[in-house]
């Protein structure tokens, strides 16, 4: 008689304040069980099962007690997976298993880094499943489930409430609180929200991932036995033709989340500083302006960040600075000293763009204007300086067809000043 085949289940990530332990297989009688980092090259289609943690996929930055930032570890990755769990839920119907500790509500207003930062948030914007934070936390919440008192009676926490929108009400099946506080729940026997309190060592990621498991196989079979197999026999006309329209449609989807992410890096433009400010610079002179610039190597630094060369000819150089004040001398000053550097002349165009106020607290703060004192100067040194900001609305300007790169490359090699970019129009300081 042959042996049953053996299941495959992968535990994917950690909490995002937790180190994730050294990746692992558990052996078990019936099933491998796979421990792995987030950017493993494992694919979530070939287990039976996946199991992830909220969060797992997000680097938070404080100040302080204060949430300054969110953004993804891996947004390759995460794409990738956003991807693969549409297919292992809708056509191949195998099982996700999210574990759900407290999770930060990030306003999408003042908040760097939110969306495309986080498998889980993807998962519940895309299912339109509302959540908020539960306060205070409620440990070893109650359910009627047996199948999950185990992992709730050790590990269970419930942190967040869910409204099940009206759409998943029919397949949805409540597992943990009740119908007026919603703390877990599953979407066709497959797709599970189950509430966790945060690990306390990395170890205890193996224990919670194997509890959680479990309960979800003893379920899933507890069920099975009450739905009959040959239902599976039978198939509507329009099932398979929807079943591919969903795969194009995802895969479209993906090609837009990669678009998207692109204008989240952008918006960086006007928060970051030095290596990476001027990488997110280098990417929209290159990409959207359509210039042939590059990155000058670190070890050739104090020299321009930046610069554009017809053969071993520098024609045009770039200071690209992120600084928590206006635009001062200074800035302009090193402009011209790059030009000295490079036995260039003043006819050598020299852009200055600088991240001004990058740490403002209010948008007026942001939107203040460089002084006249130091257009002045940049004018008689033959230099041009843009905020980041003037950067961001150039890219508007080109992309909504009121300009062409070719436009935007002829101000920056002419023009000397301040070329100011409101929402409506441009201005050159002075003129």
């Amino acid at each position: 008689m042959a042996a049953p085949q053996k299941h495959k289940y992968l535990v994917y990530g950690s909490p995002s304040a937790v180190t994730p332990p050294p990746e692992a297989t558990r052996i078990t009688a019936t099933a491998d069980i796979d421990f792995r980092h987030v950017g493993t090259h494992v694919s979530f289609l070939d287990y039976d099962l996946v199991l992830t943690f909220a969060g797992g996929f997000e680097r938070r930055t404080y100040n302080g007690r204060d949430l300054r930032q969110v953004d993804s570890i891996n947004i390759a990755d995460l794409d990738r997976r956003m991807h693969e769990i549409s297919t292992l839920v809708n056509v191949q119907h195998k099982t996700i298993v999210f574990l759900v500790g407290r999770m930060p509500v990030i306003p999408v207003a003042g908040m760097h880094g939110y969306r495309g930062c986080d498998l889980w948030r993807e998962e519940m914007d895309g299912r339109q499943i509302a959540w908020h934070p539960v306060k205070p936390s409620v440990p070893c919440p109650t359910t009627d489930e047996t199948c999950f008192h185990e992992f709730l009676n050790n590990y269970g926490l419930a942190s967040n409430q869910f409204i099940v929108p009206d759409h998943l009400r029919r397949i949805s099946h409540l597992l943990v609180g009740n119908r007026d506080y919603v703390f877990g729940f599953c979407i066709d026997s497959q797709y599970f929200l189950l509430p966790c309190r945060e690990p306390t060592s990395p170890d205890e990621i193996y224990e919670i991932g194997l509890s959680a498991i479990r309960g979800t196989i003893q379920y899933q079979a507890l069920v099975a036995g009450e739905r009959p197999e040959w239902l599976e026999n039978v198939t509507f006309v329009e099932e398979t033709s929807t079943l591919k329209d969903l795969e194009v449609a995802e895969s479209k989807c993906k090609v837009l989340r990669e678009k998207l992410a692109l204008h989240r890096d952008r918006k960086e433009l006007l928060f970051e500083t030095d290596d990476l400010l001027v990488e997110l610079v280098l990417e929209v002179l290159n990409s959207v302006f359509k210039l042939k610039s590059t990155l000058v190597p670190k070890q050739e630094k104090p020299i321009e960040d930046i610069h554009i060369k017809v053969g071993e000819q520098i024609v045009a150089l770039f200071e690209v600075k992120g600084v928590g004040k206006n635009v001062s001398n200074a800035d302009i000053n090193q402009v011209q000293d790059h030009r000295k550097r490079n036995f260039l002349d003043d006819m050598t165009p020299g852009i200055l763009i600088v991240n001004t106020f990058r740490s403002s607290k209010t948008w007026k703060e942001k939107l203040q204007v460089v002084n006249a004192d130091q257009v002045k100067k940049a004018v008689l040194e033959k230099v041009l300086i843009l905020r980041t900001l003037d950067v961001i609305r150039l890219v508007n300007r080109v992309q909504s067809g009121i300009m062409t790169s070719e436009d935007v490359r002829d101000i920056l090699f002419n023009k000397v000043g301040w070329l100011e970019v409101t929402d409506d129009a441009m201005n050159f300081h002075p003129e």
